[in-house]
This record gives structure tokens, sequence and C-alpha cells, in this order.
């Protein structure tokens, strides 16, 4: 079979169309298998209520990161792991 015992790292990307497209319950059904402790990266271009709540259910102190220009409308929230991990995001924000 298949395992997700061991898995490290999540990646949701485009949360919103995710949830748009109503797989909301086929989150929630992975979020219940997978360890809690894990690295989550949550990527979406709005913020909505869906994302908001799978944001408050799947991360454990979020930082958010904005990138706010004419072209851009993109909302990310990581996980990071310390504080060498919050400088780095930090620093490809700056790269922005």
């Amino acid at each position: 079979g298949f395992s997700l015992k061991a898995l490290k790292h999540l990646v949701l990307d485009e949360a919103d169309k995710l949830l748009d497209m109503d797989f909301e319950q086929e989150i929630d059904q992975v979020l219940k298998v997978i360890p809690r402790e894990r690295r989550t990266q949550l990527f979406s271009a709005t913020m909505t209520s869906k994302v908001q709540k799978l944001q408050r259910a799947c991360l454990v102190s979020p930082v958010k990161v904005e990138v706010a220009s004419k072209y851009s409308t993109g909302v990310r929230y990581l996980q990071p792991v310390g504080a060498p991990a919050l400088n780095m995001c930090l620093k490809r924000v700056k790269d922005l």
C-alpha cells in the first residue's frame, strides 16, 4: 500500500482554486492522516473565507507573505521552522 506516515512537507498550491472545485472534504481527509509534525506551504491568489479556514486548520504559527504590486494579487502563507527559515523567507520577499 501507500503510507503518508513519513510525510515531512505538504504543499497546497492554488488553495483557493482547490476549494472552489469542492476539494475541501478531500483536503480534510488528507490532513487527518498525515503527521502533525511537518512543514506546510499554502499558496493562494485570493484570501477567501475558505482559504482562511484551511490556513487555521493546517498551519501552526504561519508567516504571511504578500506581494503587492500592480500585476500581483498573490497571498502566500509559509510555515518556517526556526529563525534560519524565517530569515530565508524575509530575504525572498526583499528579492521580489
